[in-house]
């Protein structure tokens, strides 16, 4: 009966308006077939109008295709025809319109049949001559326009004919597109639009088309004239009260009784974007106070919509625990039980499955839900009030009938099988068809006996036939089962609380996949189901699933800077969805993508301090009920929008209460909550301070939210610890107690590998805090610091090229008015009001624009001129990043450019993941600069070529550097001339050395720059004054007298990671461990500065687990940061520090860094591969590789090549020094050891 509810039950039709609503799956359509019909409806009793057939004019009635194309003034483009394998249509691009080439009653006489023509005439007469078209209809308007057009623009072509994007929003278009469905401007989704309150401004002049129009741009005379059907619309406009909706204005039309309004896929794309366009111009003009991403997060397109929902989830398992199942459905039409509404429309329109995409997806989306909701979990009884509609025997009740309840809540999601992030694992993966996850949190779960219901084995023949086939074509997975081999028969294992399934060597061989047969039966689709484990994976699998596949609305695209006109365009031509995800983008209200057993509410944590509390906040302060125990995360699940006591307290207490009970609001301080309502608090990271503020403001009951600060911390205790001294003070129970906190992170879905990181950051600031307390360390002492490196900065080397020349030479002017024409033209298209502005401004981008790149050798003033770019246009407003290929030099860019984006090469670009992720990210800047070309391959162009061909190539993207530097680790070598892109590519050439300040030393270098020395000038290079030790291995005297040489200025410099760390480890020797001093403790450091991880060729090794560095500490020693964990506090990747101290016991390592911040080191744990790694985030400061120091301006340098033939390593670290006198060559050294790089 349960198919026969999908068959005939789930959609019912009203006999008043004769439109299909969806009916809900109650318990009574497993004994009989509910009435098809219903008296009236939702839409009856609101009064909104359904079109009816009769309503349609007798002259627009059966026309077909032709003749509807025939009849249009205008040409419709949608973008070029995708359609995914067996599968739905794809949203290729924003649609377009532009005049017809020929006239329409042109076009009526070029029909082939003169059955269509005399219809094509028939129809034009109506819309055209008679009173009724007329005056009920736009066409004639359109009509009259094009004919103008035509007479001032003979013979024109495609791009003038073609009408600005904002057309879209022209009132009553619809008329002239769809005359046959839009007989009447009130029934257009433009109008609705125009109508709405929250939309509604004063008309303008009759001079101007329309409102639209003038939106438009449009301005030559012949189209800026009134339309006979706009002359009444300052009358609409006024009288049409109440907020409207083009999504449910559409809808309402799609499930009336007219069959076409679903069959167009034109029609969908129109509709679809018109409410895009809408929705984010609109949102983007009226919240332009807070992010676009938050202003849009109540959309299911957009990624803070997911976010949101992740975040409700993680506290539904806070007050229900973890799920035991994890259930798929993925719908196969061709299998699916249709409702004979569905087959109705699909027999009249002519199409078979598959091709009427919008009553197939919104029938699929209405069983998934229903049968999550009801027939699975039961939980519709919150929100069904009548006791018979309830379900009681539910596939997940108690086997035995009794009452025991035994389904805490539910979590639903609608998804899309676009396959667009994941590799299919069926056959059906790709097609854009919708599907459901499921979660279900269970309790007395032995009661369902789920050994009963569900199975993952092939049934046999005489069993059960169909079952058999549905199970053999959509049970079998492509990788593997998920299920242990399990001979015997299905039983419950009341121990570890967990299905033993029965599972045949052959089943698992075919990888049958877990199912409940009873579904199966009625679905006729494929089925997963998983239980959870002991340690939870199957809850972190799900709690971290937030956008998959489509839903992949990057950041970028919701740029806070850009104008509305920008956004909308960009997301409307760079966003893909297929047809599906389109209807149920529109049908939101009536079909979520999310459900769950429960309301929800979002809101950002407070925290002590902010300077604006909440509403929120405010009602809890102030609320009388709740007592001094209730905490504000407690309050906002028992409470309603204004304090009150939520309904389903009073029913809980109603239902239990005894005679002389607690009063209800001594009940709500003590009832648990069960997920009736999640409470989706947006946090910052753990690795923030501020984290701990919001937690405190969370977890902790206050009076006055400020009450939280302590005066000692506040004066005693940096403010980049200040809130988790803090939280630290009030609930030291908590903190302390590490085994809490970790089985906290794991119930919030966080990886082992991160729960160990936060836990070893609190541990260790626990201990550097408690020693700001107890007086150990003043406050003021960071700020005795800052001075001191100050100091030392201003004798430190500079950031490469820092040192700007007074006067610049020709190929630094000419390089800065390249970019100052390329980045002013970003900053137009970025102000651009309309399309037409744009779309100028790309056409001239794409015509004018190209990559540069400013090639020379080191010290030629590349650097210096792009600085300067960078510091006047950041002061214009310009959006600039700066990416490097290391760590330790984008750490030193970033203090040198503190308000721009600064990052490595690899994660910009992210270089790491797919092209199709990382496509948006150019779009977000207006400048974007490359250094050290040299390191980066061919494939690597490639890729932001092709990023910067995405952006339209509006952004002036710069690349800096030297083909004749050290090139990058690849295997094989490439570099970045060898793409066929790099032939577009405009060159500036810089040939004067403005670092070098000594002609010996430039002459080596030029010598050295494209050759092999000769051993004359080998000899001049290394001569005794040049020499730091002559044996082939340094010892720890070699290296003592280079520091002594040098007063401890020198940076040692080495061609391999074995041989820095053997340097590092002599220097360690001789500056701490031969003066005896006595270590602070032992500490494993980053596991990529250990050689003993990686093979000859520099690739890690794959035989065993990396291992972490042993390394002593010592007060005052040398290290880098190797992570970024904070950029916020300078914990960044490259960032030099001082050790200060160690305690073991709380694993804090004290660090000051060069920005003078003392900062606590704690051990992280990292996954590699398939092995946990734990080390402190550092390495030895004393000796680099030349990778690391490319790029940089060295005061001294001490260069050992431990390895001959090392391309360009030798020329690229003497030209990092100014003097010849700067530097010192180490062990024995061949003419070969200077290899140039080609």
């Amino acid at each position: 009966m349960a198919e026969q509810w999908c068959k005939l039950g789930s959609w019912r039709i009203c006999r008043q308006c004769h439109s299909v609503r969806p009916r809900p799956f109650q318990p009574g359509d497993l004994r009989r077939v509910a009435q098809p019909t219903v008296k009236t409806c939702t839409l009856c009793r609101r009064g909104a109008r359904v079109p009816q057939p009769g309503d349609v004019p007798e002259p627009l009635r059966e026309l077909s295709a032709d003749v509807v194309l025939a009849l249009r003034p205008l040409d419709v483009d949608t973008g070029s025809y995708e359609r995914a394998p067996h599968g739905y249509r794809v949203h290729a691009s924003m649609v377009r319109f532009a005049w017809a080439a020929k006239d329409v009653e042109t076009k009526i006489a070029q029909l082939s049949h003169a059955r269509e023509r005399k219809q094509a005439k028939r129809a034009f007469r109506y819309l055209t001559e008679s009173e009724q078209g007329r005056s009920t209809s736009a066409y004639a308007d359109f009509v009259e326009r094009h004919r103008r057009f035509l007479t001032t623009h003979e013979d024109a072509a495609e791009q003038v004919r073609k009408r600005p994007l904002r057309f879209l929003e022209e009132r009553a278009l619809e008329c002239a597109l769809w005359p046959h469905l839009y007989w009447d401007t009130s029934l257009c989704e433009t109008v609705v639009r125009l109508t709405d309150v929250r939309r509604q401004r004063p008309v303008r002049p009759r001079a101007c088309m329309s409102s639209g129009e003038e939106d438009a741009g449009c301005t030559t005379s012949d189209e800026d004239s009134a339309s006979s059907a706009s002359a009444d619309s300052a009358g609409e406009l006024a009288s049409a009260a109440g907020r409207h909706s083009v999504r449910r204005s559409f809808l309402n039309k799609v499930l009336g009784p007219i069959v076409g309004y679903s069959e167009d896929y034109e029609l969908l794309h129109f509709v679809y974007d018109l409410v895009m366009w809408s929705s984010l111009g609109g949102t983007k003009n009226s919240a332009s106070s807070i992010p676009l991403r938050l202003a849009v997060k109540k959309a299911s397109w957009s990624p803070e919509y997911w976010r949101t929902r992740h975040l409700a989830l993680l506290d539904l398992q806070r007050q229900v625990g973890l799920p035991h199942l994890f259930r798929t459905r993925a719908p196969y039409e061709r299998s699916f039980p249709y409702h004979m509404w569905v087959l109705h429309e699909m027999a009249l329109a002519g199409r078979g499955r598959l091709e009427l995409a919008g009553p197939e997806t919104l029938h699929m989306a209405h069983v998934l839900k229903e049968l999550d909701r009801g027939y699975f979990s039961g939980m519709n009884r919150r929100t069904v009030g009548r006791r018979d509609r309830q379900w009681k025997d539910h596939l997940l009740a108690a086997a035995d009938g009794s009452d025991v309840n035994t389904v805490l809540n539910f979590v639903s999601r609608l998804e899309f099988q676009d396959g667009k992030r994941k590799t299919g694992t069926q056959r059906y993966h790709g097609r854009g068809a919708v599907h459901s996850h499921s979660l279900d949190y269970l309790e007395n779960v032995g009661a369902v006996r789920l050994h009963e219901k569900l199975s993952a084995s092939v049934p046999q023949q005489a069993e059960a036939v169909i079952t058999r086939g549905i199970v053999l074509d959509s049970q079998l997975d492509r990788n593997n089962s998920k299920v242990d081999i399990r001979e015997e028969p299905s039983a419950w294992d009341d121990a570890e609380q967990k299905v033993l399934l029965h599972h045949t060597e052959e089943d698992h061989a075919r990888h049958v996949r877990a199912y409940f047969p009873e579904a199966l039966q009625v679905s006729k689709c494929h089925e997963d189901v998983l239980q959870a484990d002991g340690h939870g994976a199957l809850m972190r699998y799900v709690a971290t699933y937030q956008q998959k596949f489509s839903g992949s609305f990057a950041g970028d695209w919701l740029n806070d800077e850009a104008s509305d006109y920008s956004v909308a365009r960009r997301i409307l031509f760079d966003h893909h969805p297929l047809e599906p995800e389109m209807w149920l983008s529109l049908a939101g209200a009536m079909f979520p993508q999310f459900s769950f057993g429960g309301a929800l509410v979002d809101i950002f944590a407070p925290y002590p301090g902010m300077e604006h509390k909440p509403d929120f906040v405010v009602r809890y302060e102030t609320c009388s009920w709740r007592g001094e125990s209730m905490t504000l995360l407690d309050f906002l699940r028992k409470s309603n929008s204004v304090g009150a006591i939520l309904q389903w307290v009073r029913r809980k207490h109603k239902a239990t209460e005894p005679a002389g009970a607690d009063s209800v609001e001594e009940f709500a301080r003590s009832c648990p909550a069960r997920g009736e309502k999640a409470v989706a608090a947006a946090c910052v990271s753990r690795l923030r301070d501020r984290y701990y503020g919001q937690w405190l403001a969370l977890h902790c009951p206050f009076a006055q939210l400020d009450d939280f600060f302590v005066p000692e911390i506040q004066e005693k205790v940096p403010e980049r610890y200040q809130l988790f001294a803090t939280a630290l003070h009030w609930r030291a129970d908590y903190w302390t107690n590490l085994d809490q906190l970790r089985a906290d992170m794991q119930l919030e879905a966080c990886s082992s590998d991160h729960i160990e990181t936060v836990c070893n950051l609190v541990r260790a600031q626990t201990h550097l805090v408690g020693r700001y307390l107890q007086g150990d360390l003043v406050r003021e002492d960071v700020r005795d610091a800052i001075e001191e490196v100050e100091a030392e900065a201003a004798e430190a080397p500079r950031p490469a090229d820092g040192d700007v020349p007074l006067v610049l030479d020709a190929s630094q002017r000419r390089l800065q008015r390249l970019i100052d024409l390329s980045v002013q033209r970003s900053l137009d298209a970025r102000a651009a009001e309309d399309d037409d502005a744009l779309d100028d401004i790309a056409l001239d981008a794409h015509n004018t624009n190209r990559i540069l790149a400013a090639v020379g050798p080191p010290g030629s003033g590349k650097t210096s001129a792009v600085h300067a770019c960078i510091r006047r246009w950041h002061a214009r407003g310009a959006r600039i990043l700066f990416a490097l290929p290391t760590g330790q030099l984008a750490a030193q860019m970033r203090r040198l450019h503190p308000d721009i984006d600064v990052d490595t090469c690899h994660g910009a670009f992210l270089f790491h993941k797919e092209i199709s992720e990382a496509l948006p990210i150019l779009s977000s800047y207006d400048l974007v600069i490359v250094d050290e070309l040299s390191m980066l391959t061919s494939e690597h162009f490639d890729r932001l070529d092709t990023m910067w061909r995405a952006a339209d190539r509006l952004p002036c993207m710069v690349f800096l550097g030297d083909f004749w530097q050290l090139p990058g680790p690849q295997q094989p070598p490439s570099k970045v001339s060898d793409s066929q892109a790099w032939n577009g590519v405009k060159q500036i050439m810089f040939n004067t050395m403005h670092r070098c300040e000594d002609a010996r030393l430039a002459k080596k270098l030029a010598a050295l720059r494209t050759a092999v020395p000769s051993k004359r000038l080998l000899k001049q290079i290394a001569n005794r004054a040049h020499r730091a030790w002559t044996d082939a291995e340094p010892t720890a005297y070699d290296v003592l007298e280079v520091f002594r040489r040098t007063d401890y200025a020198t940076s040692m410099v080495t061609c391999t990671r074995k041989g820095a760390q053997t340097l590092n480890d002599l220097a360690v020797d001789v500056l701490f461990r031969h003066r005896h001093q006595t270590p602070l403790g032992e500490l494993p450091f980053d596991w990529e500065m250990d050689p003993g991880n990686y093979t000859q060729d520099g690739t890690l090794c794959s035989d065993a687990p990396p291992k972490s560095m042993p390394t002593r500490v010592y007060k005052d020693m040398r290290v880098f940061l190797t992570k970024n964990l904070n950029k916020r506090q300078d914990f960044v990747n490259g960032m030099g520090c001082k050790v200060l101290d160690y305690h073991e016991r709380s694993g804090c390592l004290t660090v000051l860094t060069d920005t003078g911040k003392r900062l606590a080191v704690s051990a992280v744990r990292e996954r590699v591969g398939t092995h946990d790694v734990d080390y402190f985030p550092l390495r030895l400061g004393y000796a680099s590789t030349v990778q690391k120091v490319q790029g940089q301006t060295l005061k001294h340098i001490t260069l050992w090549l431990d390895r001959p033939c090392c391309r360009a390593a030798g020329y690229v670290a003497l030209s990092r020094v100014r003097h010849d006198e700067d530097y010192l060559i180490a062990g024995k050294i061949r003419p070969h050891h200077f290899t140039p790089a080609m």
